[in-house]
């Protein structure tokens, strides 16, 4: 109905839906501009709405996001979609702030967050006002947190005064650091090219229905948006100068504090930059102070317009094109009457405004008359709603007669008037209909022409000719032209497209230096050896380290600065660190774990290299100067590798002092702002100053200005006041291959007319890029070498170190051992953690992943062949054909031969479904061709199952069985610990580890181990008996009482378990 689809677009339905996914309707406008003419607008999004509960802690959530955007984006093979991750009617506590941070930043394509309270908040939730002081305050201090990937944030009925205080706060420190950031040395290069979102600033923004936030929080948020003419502030920067989107909406504002943003809006000396603004249902009534806002807007600047006289030089307009005022109890006299009336000859040159539910009617002809006249002469605004108001019979009839006889050849492409009190008549709907279907095409045809305008510099922007008068089409004119694609930036603008190599030339001098190889390069080692040997020489494992997490977070950075820097990861052995000397890689950056004497590097087969500091500095020392202009150490207690560095000449080292370990998001803020600084041309000294800022301003942060004072800039008397990439040209679009690589993408996809069945999984790094140049920037053989282990894997270091030699060493390889022990997920570890070691394990170049299922029938086996020609299709190994059809024998002598001389591990998971039946001597069939088929040590195999194949020789090939284990007491406690519900944040899983197990030896028992105490094995059989399947179950079966009571004195198990 009309009623429910306004203007035929969409339906009442749909509209709830998208007021659910993103809940600010301004927001809504900007992402989905339904009445806007945008061509180049995309119309594509998605929402991931999270559940209704309290949020502990988002590790296991961010996990399954992660996956799904993953997913998604390789079926839309476009960058240029907004996602938005929705919370409503949640709460909020423990660690969640810091591990949703850490989950954005794993997930670049989320572009917006949202925090919503319905009317059902109360009774979902019942907190104490402390605990609800805690929620509104842990998400004001979120947002200074996070990515510079999220531009959008929406905080619906969910902050109070301290918590709109404290986000104020805190914009305006992140504010700071990125003012101080575009202070860039070379301004001509800044200006060609614009850099991406910063940090702790935001393209849209809403604070919405919060009627409970007084007016002085609101005055110290609009103080962020620009400067105040005739108002002194202690600001130095304005964070919100860049917001281009604001919904105030539901605040019951008033009209003085309206006219506060409203003016900051309009002036042309605060630097604001909105284009949309919604303050709607805020009590406004008669506006005098907002209309003598807007009437000061037009008398200074836009008084030609206002007599009608167009001038095309020394006439400035505000940015504002959309003013949302509906719901205001304007009335026809006063304010409602006063905007109209300025909207002649485009002296307020907004394109949207609403004015719906305001109470307007017909007083006489004067309201008529007055809009009328400014609708005949205004040719800018395309969207005009005046629906849920009083307007008579005799007023729409007579403004819809008017528009219809003029011959202004309006640019109106959206008149609104539903649910207005009388409805519209039959009749007056096609009058209505007739006048948008003229003037929509003229719409269109003005953005096409100022389009061409704008690529031939006669404009700088499109809209620019909004305050002229419109030229009419010609008879015959085409309405639709070719245009050339559009692409969205990372700050949401279009842009033409062209190549990298364009802007590069672009931007050089004449007589600039052209950049020797090598000098722009990053290099990062990562360095995770699986297990060490102690002093009795037993095999320890390694804590595993969030390297995924620092490999996002520099690959944001470079594309954030758009300069032309190579980015290489690589794994951290003493060959890898030749080859990086060899390359004369400018930077080296290290990652792994620190030690007080050595730097442990990898040896290639899972275990350490522990490199002494004086063969460090042997490897890197060299007559002709420095190896490396700039060496980062990430990791704790590198003061002493850092000085190895700076010893052997390296002039610039940043590392950590020698006793200190660093927190995460410290390490996290401080690497982020270094990187960002160094790449877009401040010195090593600026860029370090800027990465301890970050440190200080980095909120939820304990102790900040300690933590900034573990960072260590050596040598400490050296001269840092060099930029280590200043002459890194700056690129449209980082990296250098991105643009180029879709646009041949989108090439091959129109040849193709549809996307192939198997498509790839994985999110490519360069989107539309090149598979093989971003496998070998990541440092990997292929995108996903098997299912990913387990969000909470852990205590299998040392079974997966001898797996791996295992395999290395020998060509059959079986992994067995009872149900529930994580057969499956200990492979799938081994498989992930080969695949990122492109360059260090070469005895295997692919990995090809099948599992056995449980099925009927006698096809299972052949069902496993089917699956491995099909991975090998899709890997290219072996060309394109129907499998489906092809017996047993076809399918091994296909396998075989496409395998000959392939480097290459094949994994059969769960081969005990083909345990009890001739499929299990079809297997040892099959892998007795394919041993003798292929050439030695080519190829080798992996299995799971429940025991070995029992059989001395497989082609002649033997057999190496590993039998898997239940895991140690202390193993059994820390994965209980991450999997128990009740224990929401590090700090309460240590503590219950550490109630737990009390001594070191007993930890490291397994079950029915002798030694073991009576206390010992009482808590093994309550927590699942080392078996992770039976830890999983108790831990989501104990009460919160039982945990608590888990390792006192009274709960070492006396009491019963069910």
């Amino acid at each position: 109905s009309s009623i429910d689809a306004p203007d035929g677009l969409v339906s009442g339905r749909v509209q709830q839906l998208l007021d659910s996914c993103i809940p600010s309707r301004l927001i809504q406008q900007d992402v989905l501009p339904l009445f806007d003419v945008r061509p180049e607008s995309p119309f594509d999004f998605r929402s991931l709405m999270m559940p209704q509960r309290r949020y502990f802690s988002f590790r296991r959530e961010g996990q399954l996001v992660a996956h799904l955007c993953d997913t998604n984006a390789s079926f839309t093979g476009s960058d240029d979609v907004f996602w938005n991750l929705g919370f409503t009617n949640s709460s909020f506590a423990g660690e969640f702030s810091e591990t949703l941070v850490q989950s954005l930043y794993r997930c670049p394509l989320i572009r917006g967050i949202s925090f919503t309270r319905d009317d059902n908040w109360r009774t979902v939730w019942k907190l104490e006002s402390e605990e609800d002081q805690d929620n509104h305050g842990l998400l004001a201090k979120l947002a200074g947190s996070l990515p510079p990937t999220i531009s959008s944030i929406t905080f619906d009925n969910t902050l109070n005064d301290y918590a709109l205080s404290a986000l104020t706060d805190i914009l305006e420190t992140m504010g700071r650091l990125s003012s101080s950031q575009n202070d860039d040395r070379d301004r001509g290069q800044r200006d060609l090219v614009s850099f991406g979102q910063k940090q702790g600033c935001f393209h849209s923004m809403a604070v919405k229905n919060s009627p409970c936030l007084g007016a002085g929080s609101w005055r110290k948020l609009f103080d962020l948006l620009g400067h105040s003419s005739g108002r002194s502030s202690s600001l130095k920067s304005h964070p919100l100068e860049t917001l281009k989107v604001l919904d105030l909406s539901g605040n019951n504002l008033g009209d003085l504090t309206c006219s506060l943003v409203l003016k900051r809006a309009l002036d042309k000396e605060s630097g604001c930059s909105l284009e949309s603004l919604d303050i709607s249902r805020n009590n406004i009534g008669q506006g005098s102070h907002v209309a003598q806002v807007l009437r000061g807007y037009v008398s200074r600047y836009r008084q030609n317009q206002s007599a009608g006289i167009y001038v095309t030089k020394g006439s400035w307009k505000a940015p504002l094109a959309y003013l949302n005022l509906g719901s205001n109890h304007l009335k026809s006299a006063g304010l409602a009457l006063e905007v109209i009336a300025l909207l002649k000859h485009n002296a307020l040159s907004l394109r949207s405004l609403d004015l719906s539910n305001n109470g307007l009617e017909c007083q006489g002809y004067q309201f008529t008359d007055v809009l009328l006249g400014s609708l005949v002469k205004n040719t800018c605004l395309r969207h005009l709603n005046l629906s849920e108001n009083e307007f008579s019979f005799q007023c729409i009839e007579r403004v819809l007669d008017g528009l219809n006889r003029s011959d202004s050849h309006s640019g109106m492409a959206f008149l609104r008037f539903e649910k207005n009190t009388p409805p519209l008549t039959e009749s007056q709907q096609r009058a209505l209909n007739d006048f948008t279907h003229i003037s929509r095409p003229i719409v269109l045809q003005r953005y096409l022409n100022d389009l061409d305008r704008k690529k031939s510099g006669e404009i700088d922007e499109i809209d620019a000719l909004d305050d002229g008068p419109l030229t009419p089409l010609r008879e015959g004119q085409p309405t639709f032209a070719k245009r050339p694609p559009l692409e969205r930036t990372s700050s949401g603008h279009s842009e033409s497209l062209f190549s990298a190599s364009d802007a590069t030339t672009a931007a050089s001098d004449n007589g600039s230096r052209r950049p020797r190889k090598g000098e722009n390069m990053i290099t990062v080692l990562f360095s995770a050896p699986l297990v060490f040997r102690d002093e009795q020489n037993n095999l320890r494992p390694f804590a595993k380290l969030d390297f995924d997490m620092e490999r996002e977070l520099l690959w944001q950075c470079l594309k954030e600065a758009r300069r032309d820097i190579e980015l290489f990861f690589d794994n951290a052995t003493h060959h890898r660190l030749l080859t990086a000397k060899a390359k004369r890689c400018s930077c080296l950056h290290y990652s792994g774990h620190g030690h007080h004497t050595h730097l442990p590097f990898e040896n290639g087969k899972g275990g350490p290299h522990w490199l002494e500091v004086d063969v460090l500095r042997t490897l890197i020392e060299q007559n002709e100067g420095a190896p490396f202009k700039f060496v980062f150490v990430s990791a704790c207690h590198s003061f002493l590798a850092g000085e190895t560095f700076a010893d052997a000449g390296v002039p610039h080292v940043v590392c950590c002092q020698q006793e200190s370990e660093i927190k995460d998001a410290a390490a996290l803020a401080f690497t982020r702002q270094f990187y960002l600084a160094l790449a877009v041309g401040h010195t090593v000294k600026q860029s370090f100053d800027q990465g301890c800022k970050a440190v200080r301003a980095t909120p939820n942060l304990r102790n900040a200005e300690g933590e900034m004072k573990k960072f260590i800039l050596l040598p400490k008397n050296g001269n840092h006041d060099e930029a280590i990439f200043d002459d890194a040209k700056p690129l449209r679009e980082w990296p250098r291959t991105a643009a180029r690589s879709r646009s041949l993408q989108k090439q091959k996809s129109r040849r193709k007319g549809a996307l192939t069945q198997d498509i790839s999984r994985s999110r490519s790094i360069y989107l539309g890029g090149s598979r093989s140049s971003e496998l070998s920037v990541r440092n990997m053989m292929q995108e996903d070498p098997s299912p990913t282990p387990p969000q909470f894997f852990l205590g299998r270091e040392v079974d997966m170190y001898h797996v791996l030699n295992a395999v290395l060493m020998k060509r059959l390889v079986s992994v067995v051992g009872a149900k529930g022990l994580g057969r499956s997920s200990l492979v799938y570890a081994l498989c992930h953690y080969v695949n990122e070691r492109r360059s260090t394990i070469i005895e295997i170049d692919r990995i090809f992943f099948v599992r056995a299922t449980q099925s009927r029938g006698s096809n299972r086996f052949v069902a496993v062949l089917q699956e491995l020609l099909k991975r090998l299709m899709q890997d290219g190994t072996v060309a394109q054909q129907r499998y489906d059809d092809m017996d047993r024998e076809s399918l091994i002598q296909a396998i075989c031969k496409a395998l000959n001389k392939v480097k290459a591990l094949i994994v059969i998971d769960r081969t005990e479904f083909l345990e009890g039946s001739d499929e299990q001597q079809d297997l040892v069939v099959f892998l007795s061709n394919l041993f003798q088929e292929t050439k030695t040590q080519h190829v080798r195999v992996l299995l799971t199952g429940l025991k070995p194949l029992g059989i001395p020789s497989v082609g002649g090939v033997p057999e190496q069985p590993y039998r898997l284990g239940p895991l140690n007491f202390h193993n059994t406690a820390r994965l209980f610990g991450n999997l128990c519900p009740h224990l929401h944040t590090p700090a309460d899983r240590r503590r219950f580890v550490d109630r737990i197990v009390t001594d070191s030896q007993q930890g490291d028992l397994f079950p029915g181990a002798n030694g073991a105490t009576g206390r010992t094995k009482s808590l093994f059989q309550i927590l699942g008996n080392g078996i992770p399947s039976q830890i999983e179950k108790a831990a989501f079966s104990i009460s919160l009482h039982d945990v608590g009571r888990l390792g006192t004195d009274d709960g070492t198990g006396t009491f019963a378990w069910n």
